[in-house]
C-alpha cells in the first residue's frame, strides 16, 4: 500500500479481501480498489502488478485527502454557524473522509428543507490545500410578490396576509400559512401560489393567484 499513512494503514488492509498468499483473482483485486476508493479518504486510488519468482506483488498507490484544520461555513442566517458545525462530524487534525463530509452536507440540508427552507442549497464547497473545508450556503430569499387574479379588491388586501417580508430567507411552510389566511377572507374562490426564480441567484418570487 503506497501512499497509505500509518494512522489509516491498518484501516486500509482490513478492508480489502486479498491477501498475501491467496490466488490472485482479478475480479476481487477491482472490487478492492472500488472498496478503497469508497471509502472517502483518497482522492485517487490505483494500482500496478509486479512480477517475481514466487508470484506477484499486488501494489495499491493511494492519494490521501488532506489533514483537516479548519471547518468554515458562510451564508447562513437562519442557524447560527456554531449549530452547523455540530452537524459536521469531519474533525480537525484528522485527514478528510469526503463522504463522511457528504453526508454531513445532506443532513445540514435536511435540517433547512425540514423546516420549510426548501431553497436552501450548497453554492460551493471547496477543500483548500492547507486543509481548510469552506462550505458555502445560498438560503434562497424572498425577491418580492406577485398578485394576479385580483379584480375587486386592492392588492395590499393580500399582501398584508402575507408571513414573511421581502429580503427574508424564503419559507415554504410560512408560504403555505399565508395562503390559508388569504383564503380565509373570504373574497376569493381559490387561492393558488406559485415559485418564480428572480433576479438574483437563488431568490424567489411568489407569484398568488
Amino acid at each position: 500500500f503506497e501512499g497509505a499513512s500509518d494512522d489509516l494503514l491498518p484501516t486500509v488492509k482490513a478492508a480489502v479481501l486479498l491477501h498475501g498468499g491467496d490466488k490472485f483473482n482479478v475480479n476481487v483485486s477491482m472490487r478492492d480498489r472500488d472498496t478503497l476508493r469508497n471509502m472517502g479518504y483518497f482522492y485517487e486510488v490505483y494500482q500496478t502488478v509486479d512480477e517475481i519468482p514466487e508470484g506477484i506483488i499486488l501494489t495499491y498507490h493511494v492519494l490521501e485527502n488532506p489533514q483537516v484544520n479548519d471547518i468554515v461555513i458562510t451564508g447562513n442566517t437562519v442557524y447560527s454557524g456554531a449549530d452547523l458545525r455540530r452537524m459536521v462530524t469531519v474533525r480537525r487534525g484528522t485527514i478528510l473522509n469526503s463522504r463522511t463530509l457528504h453526508e454531513n452536507i445532506t443532513a445540514i440540508q435536511e435540517k433547512y428543507h425540514g423546516d420549510g427552507y426548501v431553497r436552501m442549497k450548497f453554492a460551493d464547497m471547496n477543500v483548500s490545500e492547507d486543509g481548510v473545508v469552506t462550505l458555502k450556503i445560498s438560503e434562497g430569499t424572498l425577491e418580492g410578490y406577485a398578485v394576479k387574479g385580483n379584480k375587486k379588491t386592492k392588492d395590499y388586501v393580500v399582501l398584508r396576509e402575507m408571513r414573511q417580508k421581502v429580503g427574508e430567507v424564503f419559507n415554504a411552510k410560512m408560504a403555505r400559512r399565508s395562503m390559508e389566511r388569504v383564503y380565509n377572507l373570504g373574497f376569493f374562490e381559490d387561492v393558488n401560489v406559485k415559485m418564480n426564480d428572480g433576479v438574483e441567484p437563488n431568490a424567489v418570487i411568489m407569484e398568488i393567484n
